[in-house]
């Protein structure tokens, strides 16, 4: 899969579990700094982790699956 296809994937992903009124264009994430990390090096259970290094998929979390429906 492509670095694009599973942006779009991911991005109807999210919107399936949002607020449909919540566009992913428009949120703002300049306060991301002052979010509290509860937990170091771990993933919330309700999101996914996609890392990228240009447009190549260098990484995923375990559950993507669940998410994409596609494997690790």
């Amino acid at each position: 899969m492509l670095a694009p296809d599973l942006i779009d994937k991911t991005k109807a992903a999210i919107a399936a579990i949002t607020d449909p009124q919540v566009s992913i264009d428009t949120v703002d994430i300049t306060t991301c700094d002052r979010e509290a990390i509860h937990t170091p090096q771990s993933i919330q259970p309700h999101g996914v982790m996609i890392v990228l290094s240009g447009w190549i998929i260098t990484r995923v979390s375990q559950n993507v699956q669940s998410y994409l429906d596609c494997a690790p």
